[in-house]
């Protein structure tokens, strides 16, 4: 892309080169959406899995809930900030 846009600022076309830079930031933006669409899917998924985990071990009756209220109050906390 780089040499491109060298050629199209030697067009004599106005404003040629200036168009296709901010074609490129609209491909990168939207570049860097998908890659933070994706990462949030991912993140999306490692939670319910937890979640799922610790639903399944405090019914089992392996965790108590004063044990873990603080440490899913943290995970709450997290999943705000990252988010965010």
């Amino acid at each position: 892309m780089d040499i491109i846009h060298q050629c199209l600022s030697l067009a004599p076309v106005p404003y040629l080169a200036h168009a296709f830079s901010f074609l490129r930031f609209i491909c990168s933006s939207v570049e860097q959406a998908q890659a933070s669409k994706q990462q949030l899917q991912a993140l999306s998924q490692m939670i319910a899995q937890l979640l799922w985990t610790l639903n399944k071990e405090y019914r089992s009756g392996q965790l108590l809930h004063a044990k873990t209220a603080n440490a899913i109050d943290d995970l709450e906390r997290f999943v705000i900030f990252a988010v965010a």
